[in-house]
Parts: C-alpha cells; sequence; structure tokens
C-alpha cells in the first residue's frame, strides 16, 4: 500500500542546536562515519546519489556544504532538506524518474545547488 509523506527541515535539531550541513551531508550520502556496516544495516544504504554543484566542489557535496556553514551568514541555514517518501511499489528507476521530474520541473529547484540522496527500503 502507498504511503505518503514530506517534510521541509532546517540546518536545526528539536532543540534549536546548529546541525553542520558538511555532516549532514556525510549522513545522507553515507559517507564517512556514516558508511559503517553497523550503521547501514540500521538506517539502510544510499542506492542513488546526484547533485547540482558549482564547479569549485568538484562534484562534492561534503566540500560544498562545509562552505555553507564556514561562509554562510551568520545565524542562517546552511541547507534545507526537503524530505520524500518514494513509493515502494515502484522500482528504483521509476523513483528516480519521479525525482528527476521534481528537479527538473519546478522552478524553485532552477538556480539552487542540491544533493539528491535515495536510501534502499527497509
Amino acid at each position: 500500500m502507498a504511503f505518503y509523506h514530506c517534510s521541509i527541515k532546517t540546518s536545526k535539531d528539536k532543540k534549536g542546536n546548529f546541525i553542520p550541513g558538511k555532516k549532514h551531508a556525510d549522513y545522507i550520502n553515507r559517507e564517512k562515519d556514516f558508511a559503517r556496516q553497523e550503521f547501514l544495516r540500521k538506517h539502510g544504504q544510499c542506492v542513488y546519489k546526484a547533485n547540482k554543484l558549482p564547479k569549485w566542489a568538484k562534484g562534492n557535496p561534503s566540500e560544498f556544504f562545509k562552505s555553507a556553514d564556514v561562509y554562510g551568514r551568520k545565524n542562517k541555514a546552511s541547507y534545507r532538506e526537503f524530505e520524500l517518501a518514494l513509493q515502494e511499489e515502484l522500482t528504483l528507476e521509476q523513483n528516480i524518474e519521479i525525482v528527476n521530474t521534481i528537479l527538473n520541473n519546478y522552478e524553485y529547484f532552477q538556480d539552487k545547488y542540491y544533493a539528491v540522496a535515495i536510501h534502499d527500503k527497509q
């Protein structure tokens, strides 16, 4: 059965503490400490990654969000997270097509840099 979930989050946790963009990018992409087997067993692996980043980031979301943390405006969000539940009834390729349709057809994303990650079904 299909279920739906969509949320928009900022770089602050429930208590108002700042979450560094680099750390969050590593978490989403399952890099560094988040690539350990025990973490992946509990939270799932990243099965698809894509991004639209400036050339100086060299395709590395961690580097981009690290710079956003350092050089971004004080007391401002260094990232916004759009979290969508993709449908389990669809294949990975169909879900990727849905994500790319959203990114390519909604004006909001046209002038934004972003990193995309799709995690395995749990």
